[in-house]
């Protein structure tokens, strides 16, 4: 009976950890999209879009433990890279 409760009071905690994790980079991917608007002075809606249509969004999902640690002036030329060379290969 004490092992359950354990094991459960465990499996709690890690979805907890997990949605915290979600959380953060949702909060980091909204940052991006904000920054780049203003950057590029574009809506919000237009960047969404771009980032969808290029896969920006979930590559900075996948990275984000290394991505988040950067400057925004660094992460709006990283995002004007990554849609340069797959606007690119895209044509090719």
């Amino acid at each position: 009976m004490i092992m359950e409760k354990e094991l459960n009071q465990l499996e709690k905690e890690i979805k907890q950890r997990q949605m915290g994790i979600v959380e953060e980079r949702a909060r980091f991917v909204s940052f991006c999209i904000e920054q780049y608007a203003r950057a590029k002075n574009m809506s919000t809606e237009d960047v969404v879009s771009l980032f969808e249509k290029y896969g920006i969004t979930e590559h900075f999902c996948e990275f984000f433990e290394v991505l988040h640690t950067h400057g925004h002036n660094w992460l709006i030329e990283e995002i004007d890279e990554m849609i340069n060379n797959r606007k690119h290969r895209q044509r090719n």
